[in-house]
């Protein structure tokens, strides 16, 4: 099409995965990446939105190796805003994965760590990780930093249920590359200071895999070996 003298290209991509309960099927846009952007705001996900932050903006602030500059992923890549492989290097979003294996392998080195941090932890406390376990680039990742934080499992739980609806809305599939934002409390605009709108899902954040919450998230609840 062409908009103001320019062309723009668009490519899309459609399916009708039978795992995306909230739709019988549908297209995304496949030549823009999508961006999950969790507002501090919202006092339900206060906490983990601040984890977040954390991990994208002040990585030598967060669990484990603090105190040093960590490679952690999905903060928006001015330079690459569209995630492409440059020199063959693949870009630093983050990539989805329905893989249990994977996803388990991921919490399996988190909360190890979130013991560390507090042996014995129990609910209240919550294990939050980021890199999402449900990402390539999760903790068991061995190209990447992680960051781990103990915070209430009501916020883990209502941050993870929104990321499962997100994923359902903008139907991100296996290896479906995306961008990680957040909005800090009294802020109006994400932190990366990207212009475009955020959008909010017209429906009900929680309603999507809340009821299989446990203290450490969204998913099974992988206890990993027991730290002394």
């Amino acid at each position: 099409m062409d908009r103001k003298g320019k062309e723009w290209d668009q490519s899309f991509i459609c399916d009708s995965a039978d795992w995306i309960t909230a739709y019988s099927g549908g297209c995304v846009v496949d030549s823009i990446r999508p961006t999950f952007v969790l507002d501090g705001n919202d006092k339900k996900v206060l906490r983990s939105a601040l984890h977040i932050w954390a991990a994208l903006y002040r990585s030598p602030d967060t669990d484990p190796g603090r105190g040093t500059q960590k490679n952690i992923p999905g903060r928006i890549d001015r330079a690459n805003p569209g995630c492409e492989r440059v020199n063959g290097v693949i870009g630093r979003c983050l990539h989805r994965t329905r893989n249990k294996a994977v996803i388990g392998k991921n919490r399996g080195v988190a909360i190890p760590a979130c013991r560390v941090v507090k042996p014995g932890y129990k609910s209240p406390d919550s294990c939050d990780e980021y890199p999402f376990a449900s990402t390539v680039e999760g903790a068991s990742n061995s190209t990447y930093d992680y960051s781990v934080e103990l915070i209430p499992v009501k916020d883990n739980c209502s941050s993870g249920s929104r990321l499962g609806a997100w994923y359902q809305r903008h139907r991100i599939r296996e290896l479906s590359p995306f961008w990680v934002d957040v909005i800090v409390q009294g802020a109006t605009r994400p932190s990366s200071g990207l212009p475009g709108i955020v959008v909010t899902n017209p429906f009900p954040d929680e309603v999507l895999d809340y009821a299989t919450c446990t203290v450490d998230g969204i998913e099974d609840n992988i206890p990993g070996p027991v730290v002394p």
